[in-house]
């Protein structure tokens, strides 16, 4: 991309002849509405934006002027700060990386050890232990917690199993 050396503004009366300003059209970004002026640094970017001001100046009735600035200078000049470069990086372990190909691994049920038949006493026995929460709490915030907590705690061991035999 080229250093930019000029810029144009689409530029429209607001309250009265004497009251003017940069034209500019609302958008949806990640953090709500916000207004994105009809400015370009070259005559290409310009004419993509034609259409918009032409479309505002019929639904306003106002005319526009495009304006073109030179540039006479620099008023502040930001240094690029670690996150807007790179962030330090670090080199994983050999325990990380033994830890990591444990946990992100297919683990099949080894059927010689009887994995299989604990999985299934497990969840059998939280389960019941669903069942008898439902049964004696009022459904709330609270109780969808702990329900999460019971199959977590089922993951958790189950995966126990998995890794460590």
């Amino acid at each position: 991309m080229p250093k930019i050396t000029e810029l144009f503004a689409f530029v429209a009366e607001d309250t009265g002849p004497d009251d003017e300003g940069v034209m500019a059209f609302s958008v949806d970004s990640f953090s709500g509405p916000m207004m994105m002026p009809l400015i370009g640094a070259d005559m290409e970017r310009v004419e993509s934006l034609r259409a918009i001001a032409d479309g505002m100046k019929a639904a306003t009735g106002k005319p526009y002027r495009i304006l073109k600035f030179k540039l006479d200078g620099e008023i502040e000049i930001k240094e690029k700060t670690m996150t807007e470069t790179q962030a330090k990086q670090y080199t994983p372990t050999d325990k990380q990386m033994k830890q990591i190909a444990t946990c992100f691994v297919y683990h099949p049920p080894k059927v010689e050890l009887g994995q299989q038949e604990r999985y299934v006493r497990l969840r059998e026995e939280a389960r019941s232990l669903a069942i008898s929460m439902c049964e004696c709490a009022p459904d709330s915030r609270e109780l969808t917690l702990a329900l999460t907590n019971v199959e977590n705690a089922v993951m958790w061991a189950n995966a126990a199993i998995a890794r460590n035999e």
